[in-house]
């Protein structure tokens, strides 16, 4: 048989301390119901966990930063791609420079070994 949750809590208020047993038993479902609410939250917002939602806060607070404005936000972000594809260029010449290096002191390094042979 099942019973709903007016026979059951008809049945706790009968009993000793029942009237406190029906008070832990709604402030359950209640808090049940907001966890459930949390969720719907959650999924309306188009995120999965907290997690999630502290990147998207992050997100909207770097935007607020830039005045609620998209143009100013695109313009930093520009710029900050601008700064970053310049260092990665900086640091693949680099890396071809010492590359070379490397190889011409390695063919110097063969001729002379050659000659001395």
């Amino acid at each position: 048989m099942k019973y709903t949750l007016a026979q059951i809590f008809g049945a706790l208020g009968s009993v000793e301390n029942g009237q406190d047993m029906i008070n832990s038993l709604q402030n359950i479902i209640d808090a049940s119901r907001q966890a459930d609410k949390s969720g719907e939250i959650l999924k309306k917002l188009g995120v999965n966990s907290v997690e999630e939602l502290e990147k998207v806060v992050s997100t909207l607070d770097t935007f607020k930063k830039a005045g609620n404005d998209p143009t100013a936000l695109t313009a930093q972000l520009t710029n900050q791609v601008k700064d970053l594809t310049a260092k990665y260029e900086q640091s693949e010449a680099k890396a071809k420079e010492e590359r070379e290096k490397r190889i011409r002191r390695r063919m110097a390094e063969d001729v002379t070994e050659a000659g001395t042979i």
